[in-house]
């Protein structure tokens, strides 16, 4: 029977399921917001004392170039972090009403990040300077 890393792929296969188990169970502890107009949900953020950020690709946006991901203080209390879809980013009405744009840095051959993986990224800086 093939193996991966002498792992069978049943063992494979439970340890996977396992981690999809972990992973869904995620979303139980995070803020997680579903509006039906995202425009007008970040204006109304903007009134009660958010700052919003939109995950932009560098090159996106050339009239409104984004911000390295470290440079904003995501100390507040109230911070929105918008992400837009995988493969064409945010609207532009949307990224529009963001107070800022901010960008990961892309290292090596990497053209784009998944919006989990990007999503991952940005909530570790917006921890790492509580």
């Amino acid at each position: 029977m093939p193996t991966t890393n002498g792992r069978t792929p049943e063992q494979v296969r439970r340890e996977i399921e396992a981690e999809r188990e972990q992973l869904a169970g995620a979303v139980e502890h995070l803020p997680v917001a579903r509006v039906r107009n995202m425009s007008d949900f970040l204006a109304q953020a903007r009134e009660a004392g958010c700052w919003t950020y939109g995950a932009s690709a560098a090159d996106a946006s050339p009239d409104r170039p984004p911000v390295p991901y470290d440079a904003p203080d995501y100390g507040g209390s109230g911070v929105v972090l918008v992400l837009g879809s995988e493969g064409s980013g945010l609207r532009p009405r949307v990224a529009g009403a963001c107070d800022q744009l901010v960008a990961l840095p892309l290292l090596g051959r990497v053209e784009s990040l998944g919006v989990s993986a990007a999503a991952s990224a940005h909530r570790e800086v917006r921890h790492g300077s509580r």
